[in-house]
């Protein structure tokens, strides 16, 4: 899978509340940080265990349920036309940007910086 399909396919995970769309597409190795924590978790399934976790929070307030669309940044730090899922939440966004290799996602990383706000759209929330 290239970049862009392997975004739709992370996307259906948060649109679906469903991290079965990622078993398949995260290498191993996956490793994910985010801006708002200090430490980076490490391995597929450490990850996977996390967002099921944090899915069954969300199930539980359905006010509460994300929004997942497919965007890219004009320039996202040293890339140029970065693809990246735009995360809304209770009015709040938030980017997750990804690293693949060998058609799997290696690394994932959810911003605030660049502002997702600054983020081409599509209006696509793959299902």
């Amino acid at each position: 899978m290239n970049e862009a399909q392997l975004l739709i396919e992370y996307a259906k995970a948060w649109n679906n509340l469903d991290v079965s769309y990622l078993y398949d597409i995260l290498d191993d190795d996956f490793e994910y940080n985010s801006q708002w924590v200090f430490s980076t978790m490490y391995g597929k399934w450490n990850y996977i265990d996390y967002l099921r976790r944090k899915f069954s929070s969300i199930l539980q307030n359905v006010s509460s349920i994300p929004s997942a669309e497919i965007a890219y940044f004009k320039y996202c730090y040293t890339e140029i036309d970065k693809g990246c899922i735009v995360l809304t939440q209770k009015g709040n966004q938030c980017c997750i940007i990804i690293e693949t290799k060998n058609g799997k996602i290696t690394k994932a990383n959810m911003i605030g910086i660049p502002s997702p706000e600054g983020a081409v759209k599509f209006d696509y929330k793959p299902r």
